[in-house]
Order: C-alpha cells, then structure tokens, then sequence
C-alpha cells in the first residue's frame, strides 16, 4: 500500500483509540506513525483473535449490513456471544 493509504489507517486506528499514534507530516506530506497498541486495542484484537469469533462477526455485519467499523465489530462480537 502507498504512504497516504497507511498514514490514513494508522490515523483511523488512533482515533478509535486502538493504537497511539504521532502526526510525522508537514506541510506538504501527510503521515502518521503507530507507537503502540493501547490497552483498548489489545482487549480488541483479543477478542477476535479465534478464526470462529472473527467468522462470526464478520457473517454478522454481513448479514445486517453494517458497515465494517470498529463499533460494528465490538456489537456484532457481543450479539455472537448471547444466547
């Protein structure tokens, strides 16, 4: 992927609070750069780290046409796991 494509995810990510991120760009370059994962991103990739949990939310966001965002992960992961 191109610079601007991760710059831009690393950003997404950080403002989801999953990672902490600095803004390295200037005037003329856009950049990001990941520091590290935050306690909310480990809990996050912690639950889905199983191929069956990450199936399961990925079928139900499907299914409900949700968009793919980090608040549709964390409610789909949650409606698998009632009853």
């Amino acid at each position: 992927f191109d610079a601007e494509t991760v710059a831009y995810h690393i950003k997404m990510l950080h403002q989801a609070k999953l990672i902490e991120a600095v803004e390295t760009g200037d005037i003329d370059r856009y950049d990001y750069t990941a520091q590290s994962l935050t306690w909310e991103g480990r809990e996050f990739l912690d639950k889905i780290r199983k191929d069956t949990v990450w199936n399961c939310v990925k079928k139900t966001i499907k299914d409900k046409g949700l968009y793919l965002s980090v608040e549709s992960i964390k409610i789909a992961r949650a409606k698998s796991k009632s009853p």
